[in-house]
């Protein structure tokens, strides 16, 4: 055996023939039945088979004195979890097994699955708190600042009676105070998310940016703007125009107008393109 280093006594068991966690008696017996069996004076006439039952008699005498310093040391007969995977021919009773499951190419490989793991974990939390959190008042895109252009608006200017009106609607943009006039009192509110029942109200900047209508608890919104008659956008629209069809952003660039989800895309007062989202439906002609 290897100075100052343990033996394997997983493969102490193996030349032995035996199960880790045997008896001593088991042991002894096995030693000797197999040191008869490769005795090197079986093979007097061939010198092959002799040579090769004394490595194989050294290999049990090895494995056998490691197994009896054991005992004699602590009284009872060594434990071993795991084997080494590869065995060569002459036993190494020195060699110690990597611990981690697969050696050092499993550690490696759990390693950079974990890696994986908490980029793809990182990039979902940036994700949700990109969208969830509250902007600054002024945030910039580039080098345009976005300005909020919507109107804290009463509920006259729409229309509304009282509070709770089935005819009292809320919409893209609009203010807390104005879902709570409409809506009612939430009833939960986690960040920027109110809760109705099974249905939610997204808000950002302060305004509302979306919404989840669930069937059982059903809000009353809108997307419409009523004072634009029957007019679309075109290409080449004015922003005049845009403003008078689709009503003022929510958001304001010099290339830009973003309409919650939606937004329309200018150039030298233009229209050159938008979006059109299917939660913030756009007058546009598609």
């Amino acid at each position: 055996m290897h100075a100052g280093r343990k033996p394997d006594y997983i493969r102490c068991y193996r030349v032995l023939s035996l199960k880790a966690g045997c008896s001593w008696e088991q042991a002894r017996r096995h030693y000797k039945l197999l040191s008869q069996r490769w005795h090197p004076d079986r093979h007097p006439d061939d010198p092959v088979a002799r040579a090769d039952a004394e490595r194989k008699q050294r290999i049990l005498n090895l494995a056998m004195r490691a197994i009896t310093d054991y005992h004699k040391v602590h009284g009872c007969m060594p434990l071993r979890a795991r084997p080494k995977l590869r065995q060569p021919d002459g036993f190494d009773f020195g060699a110690e097994p990597d611990p981690r499951p697969g050696g050092a190419a499993g550690a490696g490989r759990g390693r950079s699955t974990l890696g994986w793991l908490s980029l793809v974990l990182l990039a979902a939390a940036v994700t949700a708190l990109w969208w969830f959190w509250p902007a600054a008042e002024s945030p910039r895109i580039g080098t345009e600042e976005r300005v909020f252009t919507g109107q804290l608006r009463a509920s006259s200017d729409f229309g509304l009676g009282k509070a709770g009106s089935r005819t009292a609607k809320f919409g893209f943009g609009d203010t807390p105070e104005l879902v709570r006039f409409v809506q009612g009192n939430p009833t939960s509110v986690k960040g920027s998310v109110w809760y109705f029942g099974k249905s939610m109200v997204y808000f950002k900047n302060g305004r509302v940016a979306g919404w989840l209508n669930h069937v059982d608890n059903p809000l009353r919104t809108s997307s419409e703007l009523s004072a634009a008659g029957n007019k679309l956008i075109h290409i080449g629209s004015s922003s005049k125009e845009v403003s008078r069809i689709q009503g003022e952003p929510l958001f304001k660039t010099p290339s830009r107008w973003e309409y919650g989800p939606s937004y329309i895309e200018f150039r030298n007062n233009r229209v050159t393109g938008w979006y059109n989202s299917p939660l913030r439906p756009l007058r546009v002609a598609e």
